[in-house]
């Protein structure tokens, strides 16, 4: 588990600090104080930056230039990801770094650079021990070429803007592999079950353990359901069938609306992160104020069962109600859950953390936090 996240020049967040996270963590605040950003901030620091978080993150912000491969518009794109969309160079790195419940710190930082290339020769020494190092230079000199500086905890590399490679370079497993990336999903603030997240998430629960899980949930609005299943027609095109108990024929689960969708994918989502991270923008999106207390209780007990940690972005009172409710169902040993406020000051975002009896001061006297 994180304890802490720290985050800086990445979108709005010019340096965002929060000192202490829970197994839960629900995330509010006004428009534009960096509610998303802090979550697509967690998913590069989780994932190292590969598995194409990236490309995910421009594509779902349109910030992605899908008909061109040439350099400058490739570098727009990354300068998207920086404070102000500035390149800076050396004065502009991102960085995105934690500490976590096992003592390790994670760390992940991304900066534009100018750089030369020298051919090195070690001295009597063969032909395959000649070998290239790029080499940091401060000057805008002809010879010099745009790079961009990563690293990974202790890993770093240095990678050029090739008018050859430059796709694949941004395109692919981005930058480099790293040996301790986790697994870490993320629950977009629409309700949709089409997505090929969804589809491998439920190829790898059905007729597994984890599927009592997910059908349980559903049960929350609708009791009748009693089988899922996935099916391909003849385009391919994938859609989830329900059975339901009075019904000899099953129906779209699409065709029940945005709630049990909703429940459907955020369960699915939790269920395929054992022992890693689950990320949700927009709980709200679909459901009814009455089935959210339900939802947060199997979130709670799936996430200490799973061992996962859990962050959620709302802009709902009915959401922090219900999450308060959960968080001190027994007020004599609270669960583990966390409510944090961001809000702009003075044009930087800060973060307010409240404990769970804190959380309930402000539900019992109907105090506002989101403002």
């Amino acid at each position: 588990m994180l304890n802490n996240i720290e985050i800086q020049n990445y979108r709005n967040l010019k340096h965002l600090r929060i000192e202490k996270l829970g197994r839960v963590n629900l995330i509010i605040g006004r428009n534009n104080t960096g509610k998303t950003s802090l979550l697509e901030g967690l998913q590069i620091l989780l994932l190292l930056g590969s598995n194409n978080i990236f490309n995910s993150i421009l594509h779902a912000r349109q910030e992605k230039n899908p008909n061109s491969n040439q350099i400058k518009s490739r570098v727009e794109e990354l300068t998207n990801l920086f404070y102000g969309r500035e390149r800076g160079f050396e004065e502009n790195k991102m960085e995105i770094t934690s500490d976590t419940s096992t003592n390790y710190s994670k760390k992940f930082s991304l900066r534009f650079i100018r750089y030369i290339e020298e051919q090195i020769v070690i001295d009597n020494t063969e032909p395959w021990k000649i070998f290239n190092e790029k080499k940091e230079v401060s000057s805008n000199s002809g010879e010099s070429k745009i790079g961009i500086e990563v690293c990974k905890n202790d890993e770093k590399t240095i990678l050029s803007f090739d008018e050859n490679d430059l796709y694949n370079t941004i395109n692919a497993d981005i930058f480099f592999n790293s040996r301790v990336a986790d697994i870490c999903n993320f629950v977009a603030a629409g309700c949709e079950t089409s997505d090929k997240n969804t589809e491998r998430w439920w190829s790898k629960t059905a007729l597994t353990e984890k599927e009592v899980f997910v059908t349980e949930a559903l049960n929350m609005i609708e009791p009748r359901i009693e089988r899922i299943s996935q099916i391909k027609d003849e385009t391919f095109t994938s859609r989830f069938l329900v059975r339901l108990g009075d019904q000899k024929k099953p129906i779209p689960l699409r065709s029940m609306g945005d709630g049990i969708n909703r429940i459907f994918t955020i369960i699915l989502a939790m269920v395929n992160c054992e022992n890693g991270y689950l990320l949700i923008d927009e709980f709200e999106n679909g459901l009814h104020y009455s089935v959210q207390e339900k939802l947060w209780e199997i979130i709670f007990h799936l996430a200490e069962r799973l061992n996962i940690q859990v962050f959620v972005t709302t802009h709902s009172s009915d959401t922090i109600r219900a999450f308060e409710n959960i968080v001190n169902q027994n007020e004599m040993i609270p669960l583990d859950g966390l409510l944090i406020k961001l809000e702009n000051i003075n044009d930087t975002i800060k973060a307010t953390t409240f404990e769970p009896s804190e959380l309930k001061i402000i539900t019992d006297n109907l105090i506002e936090v989101r403002r």
